[in-house]
């Protein structure tokens, strides 16, 4: 069987999306499927990533620096005659941007079986187009209108994916029909130790605890909601320490908010490589995200991997990852005193928060990414059959 991806996120950017679709393409040529991606780039040749052949469509950056949109004039024959001779069997659509509606047209236009998955709250991802700023208003207009033409592009696929219950509930409510529920899992972290070299590197004392934030560094993620939580949070516990990493837009805004609220133990690690990652987390004392948006959030994969503690906000798919006061806490979207309040609780008993991190290992097991591509896959084989 061959599989067409599409998708307006791909390498060398980095992000959740792109994870995810690297890890679904890798498993899937490992158990004999063909497949090929079709990405914003600049390259012309075909390339190849781990087996999947890659078709770059030129592009240029909107919005942020790891966005790109592709050229429109790509999607006429030169396309179709790429599927023409690559006669993908299914087509599966990251992203509702160009190259997604490309992969839904042709989709339809060969009479093959569609597959889309969503992946975040489209209505607040739409005030990117300003930043952050008018967000309400963004939500109110252009989220508004964004949201009817998913619901368009949705009900004319064979099957939605949604990463979560929450998530689920909350397309269906707006009436996307033939949803499946699909987490995406993550491959194993290796097993590697750095934590007295992670301290040093960023400047951490070896007694503090730190509270990790790990993600993109933009406005959707309410970064700053984080930050002043944990200026209440620093008030009674002066060996708590913040790490933010990653890299994004809201960067130099949050700098200068950390820098204004004059809170000296806020580092910024910036972009870390792979080899890191899982260092990063290990010697952290809680995973914290304050994101209302994420529909699942592949960091949150990860810290329940590490075997971390969890503070998220309860909305999406924190709810889902986070089991209130098992391996976690959730709070009240954007209210920075309780989630000060719920990592103050972690940070102050250590047997809760031991309890919390093992429990957080348990739950891992349901992220794997061999368990995600084995219901991918069912997927692939039900849409094929029933669409002969």
């Amino acid at each position: 069987m061959k599989i067409a991806i599409f998708t307006d996120m791909f390498l060398p950017s980095v992000g959740g999306i792109i994870t995810s679709t690297c890890h679904q393409a890798e498993e899937l040529v490992k158990r004999g499927y063909d497949v090929a991606i079709f990405a914003p780039g600049e390259r012309k040749e075909i390339c190849d990533y781990k087996g999947a052949k890659v078709y770059y469509l030129d592009s240029k950056t909107f919005l942020f620096s790891d966005f790109r949109i592709s050229h429109p004039h790509q999607f006429g024959k030169e396309l179709e005659n790429i599927l023409l001779k690559e006669k993908p069997d299914v087509f599966h659509i990251q992203t509702p941007f160009p190259i997604g509606l490309a992969g839904i047209y042709y989709g339809r236009k060969f009479k093959k079986p569609i597959v889309m998955t969503l992946h975040g709250d489209v209505e607040t991802y739409t005030a990117q187009i300003t930043k952050g700023r008018f967000e309400k208003l963004i939500k109110n207009t252009a989220g508004k209108l964004s949201m009817a033409f998913i619901k368009f592009l949705c009900n004319r696929c064979t099957k939605v994916i949604t990463p979560g219950n929450s998530i689920d509930k909350y397309f269906r409510d707006y009436g996307i029909k033939n949803t499946v529920v699909i987490p995406s899992g993550i491959a194993e972290m290796p097993k590697q130790k750095g934590r007295i070299g992670i301290r040093k590197k960023y400047g951490i004392p070896r007694d503090a605890e730190i509270i990790l934030y790990f993600g993109r560094i933009s406005f959707e993620k309410r970064i700053d909601v984080l930050v002043r939580a944990f200026d209440v949070l620093e008030k009674t516990n002066k060996k708590a320490f913040l790490l933010i990493a990653g890299t994004g837009p809201q960067l130099k805004p949050l700098e200068n908010q950390v820098k204004k609220m004059n809170l000296k133990n806020v580092k910024f690690a910036g972009f870390v490589p792979n080899e890191e990652v899982l260092p990063v987390f290990k010697a952290s004392s809680i995973f914290a995200s304050a994101s209302d948006t994420e529909a699942q959030g592949l960091t949150f994969v990860e810290a329940l991997f590490a075997g971390k503690p969890i503070v998220g906000a309860d909305r999406f798919g924190a709810q889902d990852m986070i089991f209130n006061h098992k391996n976690g806490f959730l709070f009240k979207p954007v209210n920075a005193k309780e989630m000060a309040e719920k990592m103050s609780l972690i940070l102050n008993d250590r047997k809760l928060a031991k309890r919390m991190g093992i429990e957080s290992r348990r739950i891992s097991k349901e992220y794997t990414v061999d368990k995600f591509v084995n219901r991918i896959t069912k997927l692939y084989e039900d849409v094929v059959r029933h669409n002969v």
